[in-house]
C-alpha cells in the first residue's frame, strides 16, 4: 500500500482537531531567514515583528527571485498538489545555492497541524530559459539543509503525541537528493503499533 506523507498530516491535521489538548505542543524552530517572522503568523496569519523589530505580515515579504519563478510555476511543474498556501510558501520556502549556478529549493507547500509538507525542486539559474526540476522527493516534517555538508535532515511526526518519528537523512548532490539513511523510532514502547 502506497501512503503519501501528505495523507498521513491530513489525517493527523483532522484528529487534532478533535482532541482536547490542555497543552498544545509547540513547533521546533528553525532559525527564521532575517526579515521573516516565526511560521505562526503565516498560519494564524497574525501580525508579527520582523528582525528589525517592525511589525510585518508575512505577505509583505521579499521572496528570493528564483523562488517566485518556481511558485509561480508551481501547478504546471506538478508541485504540491495536495494542497498549496503560496503566502506560507514565500515566506517559508528555502533557497540555497550551490555551485555553478545549480539551487536547490525548499518549497513549504502547506503547514498542517504539527508540521510542513514540503516538496523539493532544482534550478539551473544559467539555462536559458531558466530550468527548473522537480526531484520527486516530497516531506513532511521539519527538514533542515546545511550547505556546508550539502545534508538534508528530516524528523517527521507520525501522530501528533510524536510516540512515533521517522528521521531520514538525504545528501544533495548537485542533481538530485539521494537518500542516505531513514529509520523509525518509537519514543514511548509500543509507540508506532499500528502506524506503520
Amino acid at each position: 500500500m502506497d501512503i503519501k506523507p501528505w495523507a498521513v498530516v491530513f489525517q493527523i491535521a483532522m484528529a487534532s482537531l478533535t482532541l482536547a489538548c490542555a497543552d498544545p505542543p509547540t513547533l521546533p524552530r528553525a532559525t527564521p531567514e532575517e526579515g521573516k517572522p516565526p511560521l505562526e503568523s503565516v498560519v494564524a496569519g497574525s501580525q508579527k515583528t520582523d528582525a528589525s523589530g517592525q511589525e510585518t505580515d508575512a505577505s509583505d515579504l521579499e521572496a528570493h527571485p528564483l523562488l517566485t519563478q518556481v511558485i509561480d510555476r508551481q501547478a504546471d511543474l506538478g508541485l504540491c498538489q495536495f494542497s498549496f498556501d503560496p503566502q506560507a510558501s514565500r515566506a517559508y520556502s528555502q533557497v540555497y545555492e550551490g555551485s555553478n549556478g545549480v539551487y536547490l529549493v525548499q518549497l513549504l507547500c502547506f503547514q498542517a497541524a504539527y508540521q510542513g509538507n514540503y516538496e523539493f525542486v532544482r534550478v539551473d539559474a544559467l539555462s536559458s530559459p531558466l530550468e527548473i526540476r522537480p526531484l520527486g522527493l516530497e516531506l513532511v516534517g521539519y527538514p533542515t539543509y546545511d550547505p556546508e555538508t550539502q545534508i538534508l535532515r528530516n524528523s517527521y511526526k507520525y501522530n501528533g503525541p510524536g510516540s512515533c518519528l521517522e528521521e531520514t537523512t538525504h545528501r544533495w548532490d548537485g542533481d538530485r537528493l539521494i537518500l542516505v539513511e531513514q529509520e523509525q523510532i518509537e519514543t514511548v514502547p509500543g509507540g508506532c503499533s499500528g502506524l506503520l
